[in-house]
């Protein structure tokens, strides 16, 4: 599992518009940075990504649009976590 830290966005302000992320993983105490491709075929393998957003963790999914994007899913609604992390 991974948490996603910070987003890149280019030509806009929405979560189709995120191209790569930030994450950092506390078991291995690893950290990098993932094309938005490459986060979707991970989460769709089986990978598991989340945001800290104050103490709860909200959990990352692929949002299923052409391209595919990813964006935080919590209590059956899409949400704006990724929109509020930190850009890079």
């Amino acid at each position: 599992m991974i948490f996603i830290t910070d987003v890149h966005l280019e030509a806009g302000t929405e979560h189709k518009h995120i191209t790569l992320l930030k994450w950092t993983n506390p078991a291995s105490n690893t950290k990098g940075t993932t094309a938005v491709a490459d986060m979707v075929k991970w989460l769709n393998d089986g990978g598991v990504a989340k945001v800290r957003s104050g103490n709860l963790e909200v959990e990352v999914r692929v949002f299923k649009t052409e391209p595919p994007h990813v964006q935080t899913y919590a209590d059956g609604i899409w949400r704006d976590n990724l929109l509020a992390l930190p850009r890079f």
